[in-house]
């Protein structure tokens, strides 16, 4: 199992919860991590470690072939995604 870097700085609580959506919108869609990691051309460490936070965050790489893959613009799929991760920041902050 992969160790955190300890040399960057630890991810903001955005970018984890954008990882969160991230992963969840891949489920929703129906489409798995394998799947993404086969059209993106990476091997499934690197996915893994982005949406588990070890590496760095999600990048946009990530994003734009995840709109790709459920016919989207990279653009919009971005909104929705903010949009969710804003819903969901709002609502753990008010617990």
């Amino acid at each position: 199992m992969s160790r955190p870097n300890t040399n960057r700085k630890p991810l903001s609580d955005y970018d984890i919860q954008f990882a969160t959506t991230y992963d969840g919108y891949l489920t929703e869609q129906g489409i798995s991590r394998r799947q993404l990691c086969e059209h993106m051309g990476v091997s499934y460490p690197y996915i893994w470690q982005r949406l588990k936070g070890f590496e760095t965050s999600v990048t946009i790489n990530m994003v734009s072939h995840l709109a790709e893959m459920v016919n989207l613009s990279p653009s919009i799929l971005m909104t929705e995604l903010n949009r969710r991760v804003s819903y969901a920041l709002d609502h753990q902050n008010n617990k």
